[in-house]
């Protein structure tokens, strides 16, 4: 876990800079589509320097946190409650849609996705 880690933190401001470059949307798809290759890879890797090393790629590549958590302060409209309940449900969300990314469309995470939240008021 301290690999991925580490790998986040060194990454984290480029991936902020990458999402306003190029739009957030482009910034979380790309964060995902490189997390879930790497989470496969990891899946696959019998030798544990190997194994630690693609985690910490993982981490170089995970840069969705960042960006959805701008999008859901900018939709919350400064309402610490719903910022908070929508992070929630964002992220566990997303964490199925890591474990399972190659299984349906309907499960990845979108931002019209976040219309269904009942305490954002989308606009």
């Amino acid at each position: 876990a301290s690999s991925f880690m580490a790998g986040r933190t060194l990454t984290s401001f480029a991936w902020g800079k990458a999402a306003d470059r190029h739009g957030r949307k482009f910034g979380v798809e790309a964060s995902l589509l490189l997390s879930a290759a790497l989470s496969v890879l990891f899946a696959l890797i019998p030798m544990l320097l190997l194994a630690l090393t693609s985690r910490f790629m993982l981490g170089l590549c995970n840069g969705n946190i960042g960006s959805i958590k701008t999008v859901i302060t900018e939709m919350a409209r400064g309402d610490k409650s719903k910022e908070t309940r929508t992070m929630t449900v964002v992220v566990g969300r997303g964490d199925v849609g890591l474990r399972l990314p190659l299984q349906s469309r309907s499960q990845r995470i979108s931002f019209r996705s976040l219309e269904a939240v009942p305490w954002l008021e989308i606009r």
